[in-house]
């Protein structure tokens, strides 16, 4: 793994500073570890909500037009997409137009 230098200048309460140089967070590993984790922890929450989405989409889609193949529910939701999008393209013409 590749690494890089970097300088950083934090503006922090006196006593997170002082407890974090305590707990030894204020070394580069340190450091990469808490960043790392965060990352893994917000594309986490972000999968979890994609998760919870798609079921939504998925009982909305089985209640509104049963049961669907695959290709069925992706053509349907490329009609809609398309369909959005030439409503957006024809409301940018109408409020461009002079």
């Amino acid at each position: 793994m590749t690494t890089i230098d970097l300088n950083v200048k934090l503006r922090l309460p006196e006593d997170v500073e002082q407890k974090a140089r305590e707990a030894g967070l204020f070394t580069g590993e340190k450091i990469g570890e808490l960043i790392t984790a965060e990352i893994e922890r917000r594309r986490a929450e972000a999968a979890t909500r994609l998760r919870d989405t798609m079921g939504k989409l998925s009982s909305f889609m089985q209640e509104e037009y049963g049961d669907l193949s695959e290709d069925e529910a992706e053509a349907l939701l490329n009609q809609w997409i398309n369909e959005s999008d030439d409503e957006s393209e024809a409301h940018l013409n109408s409020t461009t137009s002079p």
